[in-house]
C-alpha cells in the first residue's frame, strides 16, 4: 500500500464522546487518501479501541491507534503520531474539534496551487469558527458560534501579527512533513502554546497561504472542567505563564544574534504611535471647541460675538476658521 497523501494526527485522552465527532469528521472528508493516526495519551485504551472498531468498515484500513501507557503531553503526543506515520502532508485535528467535509480536498488543492506560484509556500490555513457548547447527560449541546479569525484576508499569514498572538488553530493548518522536520517538530517541553511556538518557527522559514473560507471548527466548553474542558480554559494560568516564557525565549534568541535594534525599533514605534494618538486627540478637542463657538454665533446665543471670533482666531487662525465653516455647512 502506498503512503497516504496526508496524515491526520488526533490526540485524545478519556473523551470518547468528543472523539467520535472527530472520527466522523475525518470519515466524511471528500478527499479519501488520508491516514488517521489516533494517539491515546495515557487514557483508557478499551473505549478508544471499541469506538474505532465500530467504524472499521468506513476506515477501510486507514486508521492507526497508538496507546501511550502514561500521558506524555499534547506536544509529545503529536510528535509520536507524526513519527509513526508516513505522508507528504500533515495536519492536527484535536479530539474535540471538527471540519467541513471538503476541508482536506480544498486545502490541499489550494496549497498545491499556491506552491506553483510561490516556492516559499509550504503550508496553508483556512478561517475557523468558534463553537460554544456544553456536555450534558452524555450529549454535546450547541450554544452559540462566532468567527475566530475571519479578519485574516491577506494572501499569506502575517508573521508580525502572528508574533503578537496565535492567529490560527491547529486544525486549520495543513503543512508539508518535510518542512515540519526542517523547522523542528512540536516542543515537548511546553505544557501549552506548543502550536503557537511551532507556527512561529514554521513561518520564520516558510510562507503559509491563507484561504478566506471557514472550514474548521474550534469547539469550546467554557463551563466544563476536567477531561471535557479546553486547555485554554482549565489551564488559563499556564497559558499566561508560558506566553511570558516564550516571549523571553524569542527575545534572548534575537539579542544573542545582535537583534537589539529590533527592541529599540519597537520602542520607537510605540512612542511614535503614542505621539500620533496624542496629536489626534488634541486636534479633536480644538475642532470641537471651534464648532461650539461657531454654533453659539450662528444661533445667536453668544454673549459677546467679538470674544467668540477672538477665540476662533486664537486657536485656529484663518485656516481653522475656514475648516470650521465648512464643517458647519456640512
Amino acid at each position: 500500500m502506498s503512503a497516504p497523501v496526508i496524515a491526520v494526527i488526533t490526540r485524545t485522552k478519556n473523551r470518547t464522546l468528543l472523539l467520535e465527532r472527530a472520527i466522523r469528521s475525518v470519515l466524511s472528508q471528500t478527499r479519501r487518501d488520508w491516514l488517521h493516526v489516533i494517539v491515546n495519551d495515557g487514557g483508557d485504551p478499551a473505549p478508544v479501541d471499541a469506538l474505532v472498531a465500530r467504524h472499521a468498515d468506513a476506515y477501510a484500513g486507514r486508521v492507526q491507534v497508538i496507546h501511550n501507557p502514561a500521558s506524555v503531553g499534547m506536544e509529545a503526543a503529536s510528535n509520536i503520531g507524526i513519527r509513526a506515520s508516513q505522508s507528504h502532508y500533515l495536519t492536527i485535528l484535536d479530539d474535540d474539534d471538527s471540519w467541513a467535509p471538503y476541508f482536506l480536498e480544498t486545502r490541499i488543492r489550494e496549497l498545491e496551487t499556491r506552491q506553483r506560484r510561490f516556492s516559499s509556500v509550504r503550508g496553508v490555513i483556512c478561517h475557523s469558527m468558534v463553537v460554544r457548547e456544553r456536555v450534558e447527560a452524555g450529549r454535546v449541546l450547541f450554544e452559540s458560534q462566532k468567527p475566530f479569525n475571519d479578519w485574516m484576508q491577506s494572501v499569506f499569514v502575517d508573521l508580525d501579527r502572528l508574533a503578537q498572538s496565535n492567529t490560527f488553530i491547529p486544525n486549520a493548518f495543513i503543512f508539508e512533513r518535510e518542512a515540519a522536520l526542517e523547522v523542528g517538530l512540536f516542543d515537548e517541553g511546553l505544557a501549552v502554546l506548543g502550536d503557537w511556538d511551532f507556527n512561529l518557527r514554521f513561518c520564520m522559514r516558510h510562507d503559509i497561504a491563507v484561504l478566506p473560507e471557514t472550514l474548521s471548527f474550534y469547539h469550546q466548553r467554557p463551563s466544563a472542567q476536567g477531561a471535557d474542558g479546553n486547555s485554554v480554559v482549565v489551564m488559563s494560568d499556564k497559558h499566561l505563564e508560558y506566553r511570558e516564557l516564550l516571549k523571553n525565549r524569542w527575545l534572548r534568541r534575537d539579542l544573542s544574534a545582535g537583534g537589539l535594534g529590533l527592541l529599540m525599533a519597537q520602542h520607537d514605534h510605540r512612542l511614535a504611535a503614542a505621539s500620533v494618538q496624542k496629536g489626534a486627540r488634541k486636534r479633536s478637542r480644538k475642532l470641537s471647541h471651534i464648532l461650539r463657538g461657531f454654533g453659539r454665533l450662528v444661533t445667536g446665543r453668544a454673549d459677546a460675538t467679538a470674544v467668540e471670533i477672538f477665540r476662533v482666531f486664537r486657536f485656529a487662525g484663518f485656516k481653522g476658521l475656514r475648516r470650521a465653516l465648512r464643517a458647519i455647512g456640512s
